[in-house]
């Protein structure tokens, strides 16, 4: 069965974006090769949050992702930006399971959750993830959006792999204790 992968940049202080909510911070590190690809080619499908899909389909290049992305939102799909070309999305006004249930019947391969802070605290709360993929920026930013916030329990994890890379970016890699 696909697993439900968590995988975002960080933080050293746990912030996934500044007190601006912005992601400036990220660009020197966009250079440096940290797995990605070698992720992105077991991936099958996406599920982002609608502020995380906003971002993504405003920013001034081709769509990134060439797999389905599952937008979780409340809005409704005419009301929020126009999808870029290339782009396969489905808009679900639906709970995390309900994304999961959908993403598993697109693809066998994994499941990538790719933001924000609250759709990942969600997935995390409902027990839906089965690894961790954390890329650790060596930049502290002293307040913004947390990750992990107030999940209100707690989640064991167990590491897989450690590795650092240039720049001095950490990427920890965890399976979730269930």
């Amino acid at each position: 069965m696909s697993k439900v992968i968590l995988y975002i940049a960080t933080s050293l202080d746990g912030f996934i974006a500044d007190a601006q909510d912005g992601l400036d911070w990220l660009h020197p590190f966009e250079d440096v090769d940290y797995g990605y690809a070698e992720f992105e080619a077991g991936i099958g499908a996406i599920v982002a949050g609608r502020r995380t899909y906003e971002i993504v389909a405003q920013m001034d290049c081709p769509w990134p992702y060439p797999v389905p992305m599952l937008v979780l939102s409340h809005q409704l799909a005419h009301q929020l930006p126009t999808p870029p070309e290339g782009a396969q999305l489905i808009f679900l006004a639906g709970d995390v399971q309900e994304a999961i249930d959908q993403a598993r019947q697109i693809t066998t391969k994994d499941i990538w959750i790719n933001g924000g802070a609250k759709i990942a605290q969600e997935f995390l709360r409902q027990g839906l993830v089965d690894e961790i993929i954390l890329s650790i920026i060596p930049v502290i930013l002293g307040g913004g959006i947390s990750l992990f916030g107030s999940l209100g329990r707690s989640i064991n994890l167990i590491l897989k792999n450690s590795q650092t890379f240039e720049k001095g970016l950490l990427q920890l890699t965890y399976n979730v204790e269930k």
